[in-house]
Protein backbone atom coordinates (compact mmCIF):
# COMPACT_ATOMS: atom_id res chain seq x y z
CA UNK A 1 0.00 0.00 0.00
CA UNK A 2 2.95 2.28 0.16
CA UNK A 3 2.92 2.92 3.95
CA UNK A 4 5.71 0.58 4.90
CA UNK A 5 3.57 -1.80 7.02
CA UNK A 6 2.57 -5.44 6.21
CA UNK A 7 -1.12 -5.36 5.37
CA UNK A 8 -3.35 -8.41 5.47
CA UNK A 9 -6.80 -9.37 4.24
CA UNK A 10 -9.54 -11.47 5.81
CA UNK A 11 -13.13 -12.51 4.91
CA UNK A 12 -15.92 -10.08 5.56
CA UNK A 13 -19.20 -11.21 7.24
CA UNK A 14 -21.76 -8.59 6.44
CA UNK A 15 -25.04 -10.47 5.89
CA UNK A 16 -27.59 -10.62 8.73
CA UNK A 17 -28.39 -14.28 8.44
CA UNK A 18 -24.84 -15.35 9.06
CA UNK A 19 -24.39 -16.19 5.43
CA UNK A 20 -20.84 -16.06 4.34
CA UNK A 21 -20.20 -13.05 2.23
CA UNK A 22 -18.26 -13.23 -0.88
CA UNK A 23 -16.41 -9.96 -0.47
CA UNK A 24 -13.01 -9.32 1.10
CA UNK A 25 -11.80 -6.35 3.23
CA UNK A 26 -8.32 -5.00 3.63
CA UNK A 27 -7.34 -4.01 7.29
CA UNK A 28 -4.47 -2.29 9.12
CA UNK A 29 -4.42 -4.05 12.57
CA UNK A 30 -0.86 -5.35 12.16
CA UNK A 31 0.88 -2.05 12.99
CA UNK A 32 -1.00 -1.76 16.28
CA UNK A 33 -0.25 -5.33 17.26
CA UNK A 34 3.42 -4.92 16.44
CA UNK A 35 3.64 -1.75 18.54
CA UNK A 36 2.03 -3.43 21.55
CA UNK A 37 4.42 -6.38 21.35
CA UNK A 38 7.38 -3.97 21.16
CA UNK A 39 6.23 -2.04 24.23
CA UNK A 40 5.79 -5.21 26.30
CA UNK A 41 9.26 -6.42 25.32
CA UNK A 42 10.78 -3.10 26.30
CA UNK A 43 9.15 -3.20 29.76
CA UNK A 44 10.42 -6.73 30.32
CA UNK A 45 13.96 -6.04 29.17
CA UNK A 46 14.36 -2.49 30.55
CA UNK A 47 12.37 -1.76 33.73
CA UNK A 48 11.45 1.88 34.34
CA UNK A 49 13.69 2.14 37.44
CA UNK A 50 16.26 -0.50 38.16
CA UNK A 51 16.80 -0.94 41.95
CA UNK A 52 20.40 -1.97 41.33
CA UNK A 53 21.11 1.23 39.40
CA UNK A 54 19.26 3.46 41.92
CA UNK A 55 21.17 2.09 44.94
CA UNK A 56 24.07 4.12 46.35
CA UNK A 57 27.42 2.44 45.56
CA UNK A 58 29.56 1.40 48.52
CA UNK A 59 33.21 0.40 48.52
CA UNK A 60 33.89 -2.35 51.07
CA UNK A 61 37.37 -2.93 52.49
CA UNK A 62 38.19 -5.57 55.12
CA UNK A 63 41.66 -5.63 56.69
CA UNK A 64 43.46 -7.31 59.56
CA UNK A 65 44.96 -4.73 61.90
CA UNK A 66 47.18 -5.21 64.95
CA UNK A 67 45.00 -7.35 67.20
CA UNK A 68 41.62 -6.61 65.61
CA UNK A 69 39.72 -6.62 62.33
CA UNK A 70 38.46 -3.54 60.51
CA UNK A 71 35.73 -3.10 57.88
CA UNK A 72 35.53 0.26 56.10
CA UNK A 73 32.42 1.24 54.13
CA UNK A 74 33.13 4.16 51.80
CA UNK A 75 30.51 6.11 49.86
CA UNK A 76 32.57 7.58 46.99
CA UNK A 77 29.75 9.76 45.61
CA UNK A 78 28.86 11.41 48.94
CA UNK A 79 30.54 13.95 51.23
CA UNK A 80 28.91 12.58 54.38
CA UNK A 81 27.50 9.24 55.41
CA UNK A 82 23.85 8.57 54.60
CA UNK A 83 21.39 7.94 57.40
CA UNK A 84 22.14 4.58 59.00
CA UNK A 85 21.90 2.58 62.22
CA UNK A 86 24.08 -0.12 63.78
CA UNK A 87 22.82 -2.86 66.09
CA UNK A 88 24.03 -6.21 67.38
CA UNK A 89 21.76 -9.06 68.46
CA UNK A 90 22.46 -12.76 68.97
CA UNK A 91 25.94 -12.43 67.52
CA UNK A 92 24.78 -10.73 64.31
CA UNK A 93 25.91 -7.23 63.40
CA UNK A 94 23.27 -5.37 61.39
CA UNK A 95 24.00 -2.10 59.55
CA UNK A 96 20.77 -0.66 58.17
CA UNK A 97 20.40 2.27 55.77
CA UNK A 98 17.46 4.57 55.11
CA UNK A 99 18.03 4.27 51.35
CA UNK A 100 19.21 1.33 49.29
CA UNK A 101 22.95 0.75 48.90
CA UNK A 102 24.97 -1.52 46.63
CA UNK A 103 27.70 -3.28 48.62
CA UNK A 104 29.67 -6.44 47.91
CA UNK A 105 30.45 -8.05 51.28
CA UNK A 106 31.43 -11.49 49.99
CA UNK A 107 35.13 -11.13 50.89
CA UNK A 108 34.62 -10.04 54.50
CA UNK A 109 34.41 -13.62 55.92
CA UNK A 110 37.42 -14.56 53.81
CA UNK A 111 39.64 -11.66 54.86
CA UNK A 112 38.41 -11.61 58.49
CA UNK A 113 37.64 -15.27 59.12
CA UNK A 114 38.65 -14.95 62.79
CA UNK A 115 35.96 -12.31 63.36
CA UNK A 116 33.17 -12.90 60.77
CA UNK A 117 31.72 -16.26 59.77
CA UNK A 118 29.03 -15.16 57.31
CA UNK A 119 28.29 -11.85 55.56
CA UNK A 120 25.45 -10.90 53.26
CA UNK A 121 23.64 -7.86 51.93
CA UNK A 122 19.85 -7.67 52.13
CA UNK A 123 18.09 -8.21 48.78
CA UNK A 124 16.45 -4.78 48.98
CA UNK A 125 19.83 -3.11 49.59
CA UNK A 126 18.73 -1.58 52.90
CA UNK A 127 21.08 -3.53 55.13
CA UNK A 128 24.28 -5.48 55.61
CA UNK A 129 24.48 -8.39 58.09
CA UNK A 130 27.62 -9.97 59.55
CA UNK A 131 27.57 -13.12 61.67
CA UNK A 132 30.29 -12.53 64.28
CA UNK A 133 32.57 -15.08 65.85
CA UNK A 134 31.93 -15.77 69.52
CA UNK A 135 32.89 -12.94 71.87
CA UNK A 136 33.66 -10.37 69.16
CA UNK A 137 32.74 -6.79 70.11
CA UNK A 138 31.95 -3.95 67.71
CA UNK A 139 33.20 -0.35 67.71
CA UNK A 140 32.22 2.13 64.99
CA UNK A 141 33.58 5.54 63.94
CA UNK A 142 32.57 8.07 61.28
CA UNK A 143 34.95 10.09 59.10
CA UNK A 144 33.30 12.06 56.34
CA UNK A 145 31.82 9.55 53.90
CA UNK A 146 33.54 6.57 55.58
CA UNK A 147 32.14 4.26 58.24
CA UNK A 148 34.79 2.36 60.22
CA UNK A 149 33.59 -0.87 61.84
CA UNK A 150 36.20 -2.34 64.18
CA UNK A 151 35.79 -5.94 65.33
CA UNK A 152 37.52 -6.49 68.68
CA UNK A 153 38.39 -9.97 69.97
CA UNK A 154 37.37 -11.10 73.49
CA UNK A 155 40.93 -10.52 74.69
CA UNK A 156 40.92 -6.83 73.71
CA UNK A 157 41.54 -4.40 76.60
CA UNK A 158 42.05 -0.67 76.82
CA UNK A 159 40.78 2.05 74.55
CA UNK A 160 39.23 1.18 71.18
CA UNK A 161 41.30 1.76 68.02
CA UNK A 162 41.56 5.26 66.60
CA UNK A 163 41.21 6.58 63.07
CA UNK A 164 44.21 6.29 60.74
CA UNK A 165 46.47 9.38 60.79
CA UNK A 166 45.83 10.10 57.12
CA UNK A 167 42.07 10.09 57.69
CA UNK A 168 42.47 12.52 60.61
CA UNK A 169 44.62 14.79 58.44
CA UNK A 170 42.02 14.68 55.65
CA UNK A 171 39.27 15.60 58.11
CA UNK A 172 41.32 18.53 59.40
CA UNK A 173 41.93 19.75 55.85
CA UNK A 174 38.22 19.50 55.02
CA UNK A 175 37.28 21.38 58.18
CA UNK A 176 39.76 24.13 57.35
CA UNK A 177 38.42 24.38 53.80
CA UNK A 178 34.85 24.57 55.10
CA UNK A 179 35.88 27.31 57.53
CA UNK A 180 37.51 29.29 54.74
CA UNK A 181 34.39 28.89 52.60
CA UNK A 182 32.17 30.04 55.48
CA UNK A 183 34.36 33.08 56.08
CA UNK A 184 34.33 33.91 52.37
CA UNK A 185 30.55 33.62 52.28
CA UNK A 186 30.29 35.80 55.36
CA UNK A 187 32.63 38.33 53.80
CA UNK A 188 30.59 38.30 50.59
CA UNK A 189 27.43 39.05 52.53
CA UNK A 190 29.28 41.87 54.25
CA UNK A 191 30.40 43.32 50.92
CA UNK A 192 26.83 43.32 49.69
CA UNK A 193 25.81 45.53 52.65
CA UNK A 194 27.37 48.96 53.13
CA UNK A 195 29.28 48.84 56.46
CA UNK A 196 27.98 51.23 59.09
CA UNK A 197 29.65 51.92 62.44
CA UNK A 198 27.81 53.22 65.48
CA UNK A 199 29.66 54.59 68.53
CA UNK A 200 28.05 54.73 71.94
CA UNK A 201 29.67 56.10 75.10
CA UNK A 202 28.97 55.33 78.74
CA UNK A 203 30.22 57.79 81.38
CA UNK A 204 31.03 57.07 85.03
CA UNK A 205 33.19 58.79 87.65
CA UNK A 206 35.62 55.88 87.68
CA UNK A 207 35.57 54.59 84.11
CA UNK A 208 34.34 55.30 80.58
CA UNK A 209 32.97 52.76 78.12
CA UNK A 210 33.02 52.89 74.32
CA UNK A 211 30.80 50.48 72.38
CA UNK A 212 31.55 50.11 68.66
CA UNK A 213 28.80 48.33 66.74
CA UNK A 214 28.87 47.24 63.09
CA UNK A 215 25.96 46.18 60.91
CA UNK A 216 28.17 43.60 59.15
CA UNK A 217 30.57 40.89 60.42
CA UNK A 218 33.98 42.30 61.36
CA UNK A 219 37.42 41.49 62.76
CA UNK A 220 39.51 43.76 64.93
CA UNK A 221 42.97 44.23 66.44
CA UNK A 222 43.97 46.10 69.61
CA UNK A 223 47.28 47.84 70.38
CA UNK A 224 48.29 50.19 73.23
CA UNK A 225 51.47 52.23 73.02
CA UNK A 226 51.86 54.55 76.00
CA UNK A 227 48.86 56.93 75.95
CA UNK A 228 47.67 55.83 72.47
CA UNK A 229 45.14 53.02 72.16
CA UNK A 230 44.48 51.89 68.56
CA UNK A 231 41.52 49.69 67.60
CA UNK A 232 41.67 48.65 63.93
CA UNK A 233 38.64 47.18 62.16
CA UNK A 234 38.71 45.32 58.85
CA UNK A 235 35.78 47.49 57.75
CA UNK A 236 35.63 51.17 56.88
CA UNK A 237 32.96 53.85 57.38
CA UNK A 238 32.72 57.64 57.40
CA UNK A 239 32.06 58.00 61.12
CA UNK A 240 31.62 61.51 62.57
CA UNK A 241 33.16 61.96 66.01
CA UNK A 242 32.79 65.75 66.21
CA UNK A 243 30.16 65.76 68.94
CA UNK A 244 32.03 63.14 70.96
CA UNK A 245 35.33 65.04 70.74
CA UNK A 246 33.60 68.16 72.06
CA UNK A 247 32.58 66.34 75.25
CA UNK A 248 35.03 63.55 75.99
CA UNK A 249 34.39 61.15 78.90
CA UNK A 250 36.66 60.68 81.90
CA UNK A 251 40.29 59.59 81.38
CA UNK A 252 40.09 60.15 77.59
CA UNK A 253 41.86 63.16 76.11
CA UNK A 254 41.02 62.66 72.43
CA UNK A 255 39.50 60.24 69.90
CA UNK A 256 40.11 60.07 66.14
CA UNK A 257 38.92 57.94 63.23
CA UNK A 258 41.54 57.28 60.55
CA UNK A 259 41.24 55.36 57.28
CA UNK A 260 44.19 53.16 56.34
CA UNK A 261 45.54 52.62 52.84
CA UNK A 262 44.37 49.00 52.83
CA UNK A 263 40.70 49.86 53.43
CA UNK A 264 40.51 49.60 57.22
CA UNK A 265 39.23 51.94 59.92
CA UNK A 266 41.48 52.77 62.87
CA UNK A 267 40.02 54.34 66.02
CA UNK A 268 42.73 56.01 68.11
CA UNK A 269 42.01 56.89 71.75
CA UNK A 270 44.39 59.14 73.69
CA UNK A 271 44.00 58.13 77.33
CA UNK A 272 45.52 59.26 80.61
CA UNK A 273 48.86 57.55 81.38
CA UNK A 274 47.48 56.10 84.65
CA UNK A 275 44.33 54.74 83.00
CA UNK A 276 43.84 51.01 82.61
CA UNK A 277 42.25 49.83 79.37
CA UNK A 278 40.46 46.60 78.66
CA UNK A 279 38.65 45.60 75.48
CA UNK A 280 36.58 42.63 74.43
CA UNK A 281 34.14 41.45 71.80
CA UNK A 282 30.51 40.88 72.71
CA UNK A 283 28.22 39.58 69.93
CA UNK A 284 28.24 42.21 67.14
CA UNK A 285 30.00 44.91 69.17
CA UNK A 286 33.51 45.72 70.35
CA UNK A 287 33.71 47.25 73.85
CA UNK A 288 36.56 49.36 75.25
CA UNK A 289 36.66 50.29 78.96
CA UNK A 290 38.98 53.06 80.20
CA UNK A 291 39.38 52.94 84.00
CA UNK A 292 40.93 55.50 86.32
CA UNK A 293 43.44 54.76 89.12
CA UNK A 294 42.28 52.48 91.91
CA UNK A 295 41.04 54.21 95.09
CA UNK A 296 39.94 51.76 97.80
CA UNK A 297 38.46 54.59 99.92
CA UNK A 298 35.98 55.65 97.22
CA UNK A 299 32.36 54.59 97.71
CA UNK A 300 32.25 53.09 94.22
CA UNK A 301 35.48 51.11 94.58
CA UNK A 302 33.60 47.80 93.94
CA UNK A 303 33.20 48.92 90.31
CA UNK A 304 36.98 48.70 89.96
CA UNK A 305 36.89 45.14 91.26
CA UNK A 306 34.24 44.16 88.73
CA UNK A 307 36.20 45.65 85.82
CA UNK A 308 39.33 43.76 86.88
CA UNK A 309 37.61 40.42 87.45
CA UNK A 310 37.88 37.45 85.10
CA UNK A 311 36.38 37.09 81.65
CA UNK A 312 32.69 38.17 81.68
CA UNK A 313 30.16 35.67 80.42
CA UNK A 314 29.41 35.83 76.70
CA UNK A 315 32.51 37.80 75.67
CA UNK A 316 35.63 36.85 73.71
CA UNK A 317 39.00 38.29 72.63
CA UNK A 318 39.58 39.91 76.02
CA UNK A 319 42.54 42.33 76.09
CA UNK A 320 43.96 44.17 79.12
CA UNK A 321 46.40 47.10 78.83
CA UNK A 322 47.28 48.53 82.28
CA UNK A 323 48.45 52.12 82.65
CA UNK A 324 51.41 53.56 84.54
CA UNK A 325 51.09 53.07 88.32
CA UNK A 326 50.01 56.34 89.99
CA UNK A 327 52.15 57.92 92.73
CA UNK A 328 51.22 59.95 95.83
CA UNK A 329 48.82 59.49 98.71
CA UNK A 330 45.72 59.86 96.54
CA UNK A 331 46.27 56.48 94.95
CA UNK A 332 46.73 53.24 96.85
CA UNK A 333 48.96 50.42 95.58
CA UNK A 334 47.51 48.29 92.78
CA UNK A 335 46.45 44.76 93.75
CA UNK A 336 48.86 43.43 91.13
CA UNK A 337 52.65 43.96 91.28
CA UNK A 338 53.86 47.34 89.91
CA UNK A 339 54.30 47.45 86.16
CA UNK A 340 56.98 49.08 84.09
CA UNK A 341 56.59 52.59 82.68
CA UNK A 342 55.40 51.14 79.38
CA UNK A 343 53.09 48.28 80.30
CA UNK A 344 52.50 45.62 77.68
CA UNK A 345 48.93 44.68 76.78
CA UNK A 346 47.76 41.26 77.87
CA UNK A 347 45.48 39.11 75.76
CA UNK A 348 43.04 36.94 77.64
CA UNK A 349 42.10 33.77 75.76
CA UNK A 350 40.24 32.02 78.54
CA UNK A 351 40.92 31.44 82.21
CA UNK A 352 44.61 32.17 81.59
CA UNK A 353 46.26 35.38 80.38
CA UNK A 354 48.86 35.47 77.62
CA UNK A 355 51.21 38.47 77.44
CA UNK A 356 51.27 40.27 74.12
CA UNK A 357 54.65 41.27 72.61
CA UNK A 358 56.10 44.57 73.84
CA UNK A 359 56.10 47.37 71.27
CA UNK A 360 58.42 50.36 70.93
CA UNK A 361 57.03 53.65 72.28
CA UNK A 362 55.82 56.09 69.69
CA UNK A 363 58.47 58.60 68.71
Amino acid sequence: MGFGWPWRVWPRNVRSGGEQGSGWRVGASAPRAFACRLAVAALLLFPLVSPALAAEPVEVEATREQGYGRVVLTFPDLDLLPEYSVSTANGVLVIEFADAVRADVARIPIDLQSYVTVARADPDGLGVRLALAQGVRVHTMEAGAKLFVDLLPPTWSGLPPSLPPQVVADLAARAEAALRAAREAESSRGRATKPKLSVRVGRSPTFSRFVFGWNVPFDTSFVRENEAVAITFNRVDDVDLTVLRASLPSFVDDIQALKTDDGRLKIVLEVAPVADVRAFREEDTYVVDVTGPFNPEAEIAPVHDVLNAGVPAGVSQMVRAPGVAATGAASAPQPAPPVAETAPATVETGPKLAEAPRRRPLS
